[in-house]
């Protein structure tokens, strides 16, 4: 379809510049609504989600909103999800390399991308992530030589239902049909992201969420009650058998000053004791608050090292919040929406259908533990490994210095073109812990022992080369640091060890063989 054609099915190019889900004063598109999670029980939760499938969403979608207001936990860590995506690049690439595929993909820069309103939207469709569904209204400017985004609103999801045959339609509430209204085209960007296989409506986090949330809120609230009455003596209230109504309202009144007051007074005929509490205090609330929390944690971020268990800061930003699997999946999702709902209209609205269009996407780098590959780098080192000093300077982002200039010396200078001349055995043997006799025959027949020793590292790069060849070829082949430990774990089988073992057989005879002698 090209430009003219796409405008003929516009007659009224108004209509894109125009609201379309507007709110109403009363009716099914009401700002106002009713608080859901008050007094919420298992048998009211479980009709809300019932609801949401087989008729209308617009309790949970309300319920799921509350749950960001009024749990810090469960708020924290799904716009800890969100904000994961928000702080990627930007990237656009066009497939082709003409002119023209240049000239597109530039104006959806200038006029997407760059639109200081674009955050704000991703913003608002990575509401999906907790109700299943986001949708966002474009508001075209058609002034222009180009027409393009002039404003993007979020809509109530309360607003929203499903078509009845396949609940997978979006449509838009509507007071005199019961069916809705159809969304207009080219007018909304949606976003539905595949968490879970099933109905878009049961693939948010909240419905998986929302149990361990109501848990916790019953955990609160005893807990709160607990701590009100913690320490605190039980006040019992005795009365005679005779006592009239009257007196037994006079001693319950009494009873309760006793909490607030720490003073009552009762008839002489009537007792009163005050029975002291043995409980250790409320260590079960908070050990469940905890589970739950955590719970909730595995159920957005997919783990809880950031969140619940404490973990160094090192450990956390390895993690990275949220898990980098997860990320992955939330990025290349909203991409997909983004190219479908609102790049590829653009193009269509100011220059026709094409073949290919502008691919944009958010770019992921993944956190390094730059620790863990030093060390790695040292025991390599130390094991005969040469590697150019331009590399490494390069995986840490240093360079080179300069002549002249203030520098750091390392702890070993060689030059540039040799290898480290550090017989990898030799460390090992030179720091062995030897017996007291041994040392005395190292004193008084030095001889002995450093022929024998030299006489085994001779030979130290085919004794080596065996049992470290599977470990460079393992660390070669390796996409990242976790691949590299997975890999050593079958390396024992590889690895050859048997020139090391005729070394050390040989040289442990030929010492013997030495110290008989000297007897």
């Amino acid at each position: 379809m090209d430009l003219k054609e796409t405008l003929k099915r516009f007659a009224k190019p108004k209509k894109l510049a125009q609201r379309q889900a507007t709110a109403t004063a009363q009716g099914v598109r009401s700002v106002v609504s009713e608080p859901v999670a008050n007094a919420l029980t298992p048998q009211k939760l479980a009709g809300i989600l019932k609801a949401a499938v087989d008729d209308d969403p617009a309790d949970f979608f309300e319920l799921a909103q509350e749950m960001e207001e009024r749990d810090g936990h469960y708020a924290s860590v799904i716009s800890t999800r969100k904000l994961a995506l928000i702080g990627l690049e930007d990237e656009l690439g066009a497939e082709d390399s003409d002119k023209k595929a240049f000239e597109i993909a530039e104006a959806v820069r200038t006029d997407i991308l760059e639109n200081p309103l674009f955050d704000g939207l991703k913003m608002d469709l990575l509401d999906a992530l907790g109700k299943g569904v986001a949708l966002v209204e474009i508001t075209w400017d058609t002034s222009g030589p180009r027409w393009k985004p002039a404003a993007f609103d979020w809509v109530d999801p309360r607003w929203l239902q499903f078509d009845k045959e396949t609940r997978r339609e979006i449509r838009l509430k509507q007071d005199e049909s019961a069916e809705g209204t159809a969304l207009q085209e080219f007018k909304y960007v949606t976003h539905l992201p595949k968490i879970k296989s099933g109905l878009p409506v049961r693939g948010g986090l909240a419905r998986l969420a929302v149990w361990s949330w109501m848990l916790k809120s019953y955990t609160l609230k005893d807990w709160a009650a607990f701590g009100e009455i913690f320490g605190q003596p039980l006040r019992l209230g005795k009365y005679s058998a005779n006592a009239s109504d009257k007196d037994k309202r006079a001693l319950l009144q009494a009873v309760r000053s006793i909490a607030r007051d720490a003073a009552a007074i009762i008839p002489q005929s009537m007792d009163m004791e005050l029975i002291q509490s043995k409980s250790s205090g409320g260590a079960v609330f908070k050990e469940l608050a905890e589970y739950l929390d955590k719970q909730i944690s595995k159920a957005v971020l997919g783990q809880t090292m950031t969140t619940d268990d404490g973990s160094s800061q090192s450990q956390a930003t390895v993690h990275d919040d949220v898990r980098s699997d997860i990320k992955a999946a939330d990025a290349a999702q909203l991409a997909r929406s983004i190219n479908t709902h609102l790049i590829q209209p653009y193009v269509m609205l100011n220059f026709g259908r094409q073949e290919h269009y502008p691919v944009y996407k958010l770019v992921i780098d993944e956190p390094e533990d730059l620790k863990t590959e030093v060390e790695i780098l040292d025991t390599l080192l130390n094991n005969g490994l040469d590697v150019s000093r331009s590399q490494i300077r390069d995986k840490f982002g240093w360079r080179a210095p300069e002549d002249k200039e203030d520098v750091f010396l390392g702890k070993q200078k060689e030059e540039p073109h040799k290898p480290a001349n550090k017989p990898p055995m030799s460390t090992a043997l030179n720091r062995q812990k030897l017996p007291n006799d041994a040392h005395e025959h190292t004193h008084d027949h030095p001889d002995h022992l450093d022929t024998i020793i030299q006489d085994g590292l001779a030979d130290w790069q085919k004794q080596g080369d065996p049992l470290l060849d599977p470990v460079i070829k393992a660390l070669e082949q390796a996409h990242d640091y976790t691949g590299f430990l997975k890999a050593l774990e079958s390396l024992m089988q590889q690895q050859d060890m048997g020139p090391l073992t005729d070394a050390l057989t040989q040289a442990t005879i030929t010492a013997r063989m030495s110290g008989a002698a000297d007897e």
